[in-house]
């Protein structure tokens, strides 16, 4: 049973997004800046914890605004400029079978990554998004999708994590039925097949302590602001 969360942001009450950490144990956590949307402040403050970032194409344009030097830049460099000489790179055609995160998330496996937070996964183009959340449900307990306002992860095995009571979460699975069962939520399953046909939008958290199981299969989650006023 993995345990995923021991800490919330204690201000969600006042309206600032639930913080989800996620994967505690992890010894070894890269960041990877991608090109979708990003809010800069909020991007300059996550990195200060971070000695393991990876610009991912378009991603290095917000790190040069911030004046973040990366440790590696992964891509086929089509939307950036020139690349600076100093930082690590490694540059792929155009045209090639794995998209530019894909390459980013691989190579910071390959470098021992035990966790990585992908900022800038979501937003602008709707097919990136949809491309890189079913990326993320390849990675189970492994990756998180991160913004000012939401956390998404995937989980193949029960879960146990603390939420402040009142958040909202929601869960889907994209990759065909899976039987779910969870605790501590308002709208609680017990081995309720969650599919194409039936998810769990905007539940619900009503303890601290939560649990979400699924029986098979894997399930992207996605937890939000304060839900309940």
């Amino acid at each position: 049973m993995a345990k995923l969360v021991d800490a919330l942001d204690s201000g969600s009450s006042r309206g600032n997004p639930v913080e989800v950490q996620v994967f505690l144990a992890a010894m070894l956590h890269y960041a990877i800046i991608a090109n979708g949307s990003l809010d800069l402040p909020f991007l300059q403050q996550e990195l200060e914890s971070f000695s393991h970032i990876i610009a991912c194409d378009g991603g290095l344009n917000a790190l040069t605004a911030l004046h973040i030097t990366p440790s590696l830049f992964i891509g086929d460099g089509d939307s950036v400029g020139k690349i600076p000489s100093h930082i690590p790179q490694e540059l792929y055609p155009t045209d090639k079978d794995l998209s530019d995160l894909e390459l980013a998330i691989k190579k910071a496996f390959s470098l021992n990554a035990d966790k990585v937070t992908v900022y800038g996964a979501l937003g602008k183009r709707t097919d990136h998004t949809l491309s890189n959340l079913f990326l993320l449900s390849r990675y189970p307990e492994k990756v998180l999708f991160k913004d000012t306002s939401e956390t998404l992860f995937a989980i193949s095995t029960k879960t146990e994590f603390s939420l402040q009571q009142g958040s909202l979460i929601s869960f889907f699975s994209l990759h065909g039925p899976v039987e779910v069962s969870t605790q501590g939520l308002q709208w609680n399953l017990n081995k309720q097949c969650v599919d194409a046909s039936f998810f769990s939008l905007s539940n619900t958290t009503v303890e601290e302590k939560i649990s979400i199981e699924p029986h098979s299969g894997t399930l992207l989650l996605h937890c939000g602001k304060e839900g309940v006023k």
